[in-house]
């Protein structure tokens, strides 16, 4: 059986060669035609070689930078090298130093040494004659007792007088801490002396007169506040102005006038002479004794404990500017009773 042959259009094909040409040339044309507004075109590619040139500067500066951080970093290491080096070199010579101690001299000073010595010990002590040093060998309780001269101040008061065991006790305590002293003086707190012919000067220190004040002194009248402003003003006025180690022991208990005691602790300030040092000459210490307290537990009285602290206020101010000392009691009772 015969086959027969497919026929074949040829215009067909013609019309797609030409289609496919016609795209081909467009193409072409797109290609090697220049596409957009050339002015554009150059801004835009200014841009872009401008920014290119910014990174590649920038680019270059960090370069540098590095650099110089690198050889900043060299140079640190190689001086802490150096320190290592030193301090290793330092440590072995201190390691390996040996210390000579000299010998020790054992000829005796000569005769220039020892006028040397005697002059230095000569200025010393003329530099400490005009100081009152105390020291823990020259005072009792806080008390000094480098003062040659003592002038008791006693409150003679009724109220003092009932309590005669106690102020007997602590006064001879006062009198036993000075073994002996170059003179005494006794005063109440109106500046009446207890030996009249003395005032002004002292009473000589022995043992006969010493039992002799403990038994005259309670003999003074009681008829008196208490208030010791007129014995202490005439006391630091009268002897003061002497050229002497003097120290005045006020005893008493209470306060009970209405006076300001700052006015009198100023007076007492300006009385008070000055010796080289620039310190008062006179050292006031007190002692306070506590019957308004202790009438306080049987009578609720806010007036007596004024008067007590006020006291206490006065001679706190007064024994701390002369560098003196204060000693409050918290009884009324001997040592012998309370025991």
């Amino acid at each position: 059986m015969r086959t027969r042959r497919r026929q074949i259009n040829e215009a067909s094909i013609s019309f797609l060669d030409i289609i496919s040409c016609g795209f081909g040339a467009v193409v072409l044309l797109l290609v090697v035609a220049e596409l957009g507004d050339p002015a554009k075109r150059a801004e835009l590619e200014q841009t872009i070689i401008s920014s290119v040139k910014l990174l590649q500067e920038s680019l270059f500066a960090k370069r540098k930078e590095n650099e110089l951080l690198t050889q900043e970093l060299q140079s640190s290491l190689s001086e802490l090298e150096l320190m290592k080096q030193q301090t290793q070199k330092m440590k072995e010579k201190i390691e390996s130093k040996v210390i000579m101690v000299p010998e020790i001299d054992e000829n005796r000073p000569t005769v220039e040494d020892m006028k040397l010595m005697a002059m230095y010990y000569q200025e010393e002590k003329e530099r400490l004659q005009g100081e009152r040093i105390v020291t823990a060998d020259n005072q009792v309780g806080g008390i000094p007792l480098d003062s040659e001269y003592i002038i008791f101040l006693i409150d003679s008061s009724g109220s003092m007088k009932q309590m005669k065991a106690a102020v007997d006790q602590q006064f001879r305590a006062i009198l036993d801490t000075y073994p002996r002293v170059e003179g005494l003086q006794i005063v109440n707190n109106r500046g009446q002396y207890l030996y009249p012919e003395t005032a002004g000067g002292w009473v000589a220190d022995t043992e006969a007169r010493r039992k002799e004040i403990l038994a005259k002194y309670v003999l003074w009248s009681s008829d008196i506040q208490s208030d010791p402003t007129e014995g202490l003003v005439a006391a630091v006025q009268t002897y003061s102005a002497q050229d002497k180690e003097l120290c005045i022991f006020v005893l008493g208990d209470d306060y009970q006038t209405f006076a300001d005691i700052g006015r009198l602790i100023e007076g007492i300030d300006k009385l008070q002479e000055k010796g080289r040092s620039g310190k008062p000459k006179i050292r006031i210490h007190g002692m306070g004794f506590p019957w308004l307290l202790k009438q306080m537990e049987d009578f609720s009285d806010a007036r007596l404990y004024e008067q007590a602290v006020k006291y206490a206020a006065l001679m706190r101010n007064l024994s701390s500017r002369s560098n003196g000392a204060f000693i409050g009691l918290n009884t009324i009772e001997p040592e012998a009773t309370r025991r």
